[in-house]
């Protein structure tokens, strides 16, 4: 079984970082290690971390950088992990009691190219938390059968040495934009058809700004188009 870095990026997650980094620690799986980066939270998040680590003896360890979004926090992390698999969780996310050993099974198989399998994708399932959601817009979410999330997904370290690390400049769509480059290096993936993260809707994730994710998510979506035009037959 591979050992697992876990990457966190934080940002005065107070209200929901404790339950994030339990339910990692709840895995029948445990990580190698946890590595929290703050990118520069002015709220209690130092303290909570601080004192969970202490109280549970976990392998987290935590980092602290001034503020400049969360791919420079991701590509802060990566520096740091030491395992075989990169997994991520944000710090207002959840992920089921039995993710890990499972998914983590998708690493031994070979894909039809005879390559080893670099992405596990999983399935989101997202949940309203004190707020009214969109409920048709949230179950038809709720229902795919895969999904391009990092917190749902598993990624081989050499996946990263090849595809590259996270684009800064994509604030709200950096996910994206990897796994984009990702399909178009043709990185051999498998799908997990489980639900393998709990996405928390509560009024304050930075996705639910729909006009600056628009903007980002059309300049992505020309970038891979280019990349496309300049390998053809990419899909």
């Amino acid at each position: 079984m591979k050992n697992i870095s876990v990457i966190m990026a934080t940002y005065n997650g107070q209200l929901y970082i404790r339950a994030a980094l339990e339910s990692i620690l709840r895995q029948h799986h445990a990580p190698l290690e946890i590595i929290v980066v703050d990118d520069g939270s002015t709220d209690r998040t130092p303290e909570i971390v601080s004192d969970l680590a202490e109280q549970r003896s976990a392998p987290i360890r935590y980092i602290r950088q001034e503020n400049q979004g969360q791919p420079s926090a991701f590509n802060h992390a990566l520096r740091f992990a030491r395992g075989e698999v990169i997994a991520f969780l944000d710090d207002d996310d959840l992920w089921p009691e039995d993710r890990l050993p499972a998914q983590l099974n998708y690493f031994a198989h070979t894909a039809l190219s005879g390559e080893e399998i670099g992405i596990v994708l999983g399935r989101k399932f997202y949940f309203a938390d004190n707020i009214k959601a969109n409920e048709a817009e949230m179950a038809a979410a709720n229902q795919r059968p895969y999904h391009y999330a990092l917190g749902a997904a598993l990624v081989a370290r050499w996946v990263f040495d090849r595809v590259g690390i996270f684009d800064d400049h994509f604030c709200l769509v950096s996910d994206w934009d990897w796994f984009a480059r990702a399909r178009t290096m043709q990185i051999p993936t498998a799908i997990d058809p489980r639900v393998t993260l709990h996405g928390r809707i509560h009024g304050g994730n930075i996705t639910q700004n729909r006009e600056l994710g628009a903007k980002f998510t059309i300049e992505m979506i020309r970038r891979h188009m280019r990349r496309k035009q300049a390998q053809p037959g990419v899909t």
